[in-house]
This record gives C-alpha cells, structure tokens and sequence, in this order.
C-alpha cells in the first residue's frame, strides 16, 4: 500500500530527479558565457595600433532567430567573455581590424575580419571557451 510522501521528502525527490537528468536546481540563468582566445599580445601598457572587434554570429537554418553579439578591444586581453542566450546552436566566432573613418575614429562594424571559427554551443550554463586561430595585429607605441 503507498502511503503518502510528505513535503520535506517529496522536494528530496524532485531535487534528486532534476540532478540526475542534468538540470540545475535554483533560478536559472538565460545566457551563458562564451570566453575567446588567442587575441594577439603587446608589449605592457602598450594598446593595438587599431581596435579590434570580436563577433559570435547564429549560422541560422531556417526559421530559426538570428543572433550577433560584438565587443571591441581597444587593450591587449588574454580573453574576451561574451554572453549568449542558453539555446543550442551553431555560431561563427570572427576578430576583426576596426575601419578608420574620415574623422578619426573607428567603425567597428565595418571591420576586416583577419581570423575566424565555427562552435556549437548547447542550452547548458557552463562556460565555453573558444580560440581564435592566430593573427596578428599592430602595436601602438609605448605609452609615457
């Protein structure tokens, strides 16, 4: 005969069921982190001669939202954390040099791309880290 289960009992249970089937218990988090390396390096205190604009693109299929998420780093960094919606997909990573304008600034969305790669991301929160194939990139000079 089954008896009846009480609360303290029954939340122990559902608690075990939801870490065994891989789900995380407590409020849920909608994005994730994506870190991406092998930005190239500088001499200390010395920025990149032109910004340089890191890209995650959805290689959508149909009917499928697009995504883009872009930073821009003006200072050498070892990585560059991005955050993305926890949905699986396919996505383009690119680093790109940011265009001069006429009145001396940068346009980063109409960047060379110098280096690229292809990652599939799932619906999990753990981070995903990504290295960019290398490239290289110019150095100001030194900073007083």
């Amino acid at each position: 005969m089954l008896r009846p289960r009480s609360a303290p009992e029954g939340a122990r249970i559902v608690l075990s069921a939801l870490l065994l089937s891989g789900c995380e218990p407590g409020p849920a988090s909608t994005t994730r982190p994506v870190e991406v390396r092998g930005l190239p390096a500088c001499p200390p205190k010395s920025p990149y001669a032109r910004p340089i604009v890191v890209r995650l693109d959805r290689d959508r299929a149909l009917f499928e939202e697009a995504f883009t998420v872009m930073t821009r780093v003006d200072a050498p960094t070892a990585t560059v954390a991005l955050s993305v919606p926890r949905v699986r997909m396919r996505a383009t990573v690119r680093a790109g040099l940011c265009a001069p304008t006429s009145v001396s600034t940068w346009d980063c969305a109409a960047a060379t791309w110098v280096a690229s790669t292809t990652v599939d991301l799932d619906a999990r929160s753990t981070p995903v880290t990504v290295t960019l194939p290398a490239f290289q990139a110019a150095c100001a000079g030194r900073q007083p």
